[in-house]
């Protein structure tokens, strides 16, 4: 008999314990108990997708914060004295910068790419090949970059892009050099993709329809450079103007 209610004694907690734990899982950390709580937070499963809170709602909200701050905030004093200071004579050089796409777009040539710029942001659409959809891809570079007079190639999945560097810096009075070669600058552009590291991952960003949407909205109306049908590749030689020229 006492062997007995021992047992049921012991039965009765292990099984308030159990209820316990199933029921703080349940209600408390839901996240973490996919499986109903059968067998306590402790075993519980993690969301199915790991890194959903770097590349969920919070961070895709982050972005088009971040992307409002970057587009509005640029000074457009800086911008109009710079298009002045230049139109008056300056120097002017191009650089060309050179990444792998994300992804690898078979089929696809530079004929197909279009490559707008606006301020940090490089925005690149590329038709593919039907059935496939028309493909998206965003870049954010360190300095402000002007792809109006630019060219680009693609080959072996290799975006190569002539910018015009536009340079926003206000040490030692060169507020108004807006348009030298990066080279020979306080400008620095990643050498190869690896050494670019983007404040956020927006290839999953751009998977949100609400980013996706605000980005299109801020280039929308940018100009498009159009590249050179017949060659349809980089031009080689930099463009120099001088107060001589």
């Amino acid at each position: 008999m006492f062997k007995l209610l021992l047992f049921l004694t012991l039965l009765t907690i292990v099984a308030c314990c159990h209820h316990g734990r199933s029921h703080k899982c349940r209600h408390e950390r839901p996240s973490k108990c996919r499986h109903g709580g059968k067998l306590g937070c402790k075993w519980g499963r993690w969301s199915e997708r790991p890194g959903f809170k770097k590349y969920g709602k919070d961070i895709n909200e982050q972005l088009i914060e971040d992307l409002s701050r970057d587009l509005k905030r640029i000074d457009d004093r800086l911008r109009r004295l710079c298009n002045d200071y230049e139109n008056a004579g300056t120097r002017e050089l191009f650089g060309t910068y050179s990444y792998a796409l994300f992804i690898p777009l078979p089929g696809v040539t530079a004929d197909d790419i279009i490559v707008k710029s606006k301020y940090r942001y490089v925005y690149i659409t590329a038709r593919r090949p039907p059935p496939a959809k028309p493909y998206t891809e965003i870049k954010r570079l360190p300095k402000l970059v002007d792809a109006s007079q630019g060219y680009w190639e693609y080959e072996d999945n290799e975006l190569t892009v002539r910018f015009k560097y536009v340079n926003s810096d206000t040490n030692d009075g060169d507020l108004y050099k807006c348009g030298f070669d990066y080279k020979d600058s306080w400008i620095t552009v990643p050498e190869s993709d690896d050494k670019y590291e983007p404040d956020i991952d927006v290839r999953f960003a751009l998977q949100n329809a609400e980013v996706n949407n605000k980005i299109n909205d801020y280039f929308k109306n940018t100009t498009t450079p159009q590249p050179d049908l017949d060659t349809n590749h980089l031009d080689t030689k930099d463009q120099v103007k001088t107060e001589d020229s």
